[in-house]
């Protein structure tokens, strides 16, 4: 099929995050759609504050997206002011019917947002990704054509590495920091370096059926990091597939920020906690073996798999074996004093 010469008459609306999503997710396909005469526009769901308020940083931000709106040819921005890095936290039912209010005012011929991959999994731009899909497909035969914007695996990383590199070039700067360009190249050629252990987050896992099965199942192989799954549902049926999915904690939205750092706040501390390096003497029952020195579970001789949270629980109650413990005492115990009174994470974890 031959690339388009001539767009006039016809209209696209970009649906993104934050201010410079437009750039570096798409900036040359929304300059060639303008150069070729449609009539391109933008909605933009944050400020890009990233914590700071709507301070300087918002300000900055927007004069910023207007420059380049400006640059790439973009006619129209519509800009809202939710709060950067909370998008999947909000009513979902908020954030889409602005998208649906957008695509009702603009009418474009195409809707262009986030993969369901978020460029590099992202939360709000996977929150888009999913709110402006639902979104047209709901139009039905009405919806405009629907386009999702990805890029390659690890060209975000080149992208960040080449431009830490320019930037360290132009002050003058050591670019042996954090390990110098020896660094860059092992993320570059694919190298085995572990990743750092953080709280990965991931959204809606029983809507996202099998595929964030097989994320779950890859990041595991990477890192034992602690993983906190976000959903709309708050039966037990959903709650248990996350956890045997492998997460350590799940919250049900919509949910303010400050629960969100508290219960991230206790997932590092948990996995920050000193190993024990000299623990009681390992725990044997049948074909159970609990070596706590090690920090290793087998059964029948065979090692048992098991996430950062289910051993705290598992170390807890074999070392209280006959001692009756409430599910207070064991929250307490193991996900930390902020979850005292909320026994669900103990239910599903024995379940």
């Amino acid at each position: 099929m031959p690339a388009p010469t001539d767009l006039r008459g016809r209209s696209l609306l970009a649906a993104l995050a934050h201010p410079d999503d437009e750039s570096i997710a798409c900036g040359g396909l929304l300059a060639w759609c303008a150069h070729l005469g449609a009539e391109v526009s933008l909605l933009c769901m944050t400020r890009g504050e990233h914590g700071q308020g709507a301070g300087e940083v918002a300000r900055t931000r927007t004069r910023e997206l207007g420059a380049a709106a400006r640059a790439l040819g973009i006619g129209a921005v519509t800009l809202l002011d939710h709060e950067d890095g909370m998008l999947p936290w909000l009513a979902a039912g908020t954030l889409r019917s602005e998208i649906e209010a957008e695509i009702h005012v603009r009418q474009p011929d195409v809707v262009l947002t986030f993969d369901s991959d978020g460029l590099y999994w992202h939360p709000d731009h996977v929150a888009v990704h999913e709110l402006t899909t639902a979104a047209v497909l709901a139009m039905g035969d009405a919806a405009p054509a629907l386009y999702y914007v990805t890029i390659p695996p690890g060209s975000m990383r080149a992208v960040a590495d080449h431009a830490t590199v320019a930037l360290r070039r132009r002050t003058g700067d050591d670019p042996a920091f954090t390990g110098g360009n020896a660094n860059i190249a092992r993320h570059r050629d694919g190298g085995t370096e572990q990743p750092p252990s953080s709280i990965l987050v991931l959204l809606n896992p029983a809507s996202a059926g099998s595929d964030r099965i097989r994320v779950m199942a890859r990041i595991r192989q990477l890192t034992d990091a602690p993983v906190i799954f976000m959903s709309e549902h708050a039966d037990d049926e959903n709650a248990a597939l996350a956890f045997e999915m492998g997460a350590d904690d799940y919250i049900v939205k919509p949910f303010s920020s400050a629960e969100l750092v508290a219960r991230i706040k206790a997932a590092l501390r948990r996995q920050s906690a000193p190993e024990r390096t000299q623990g009681p003497e390992p725990y044997l029952l049948g074909d159970l073996m609990i070596d706590y020195a090690e920090r290793r579970v087998t059964l029948a001789g065979q090692p048992v798999q098991l996430t950062f949270t289910e051993y705290e629980l598992l170390s807890d109650l074999s070392l209280n074996a006959g001692r009756v413990l409430s599910h207070d005492q064991l929250l307490r115990r193991v996900w930390g004093p902020g979850y005292s009174g909320d026994s669900q994470p103990v239910r599903t974890f024995v379940k």
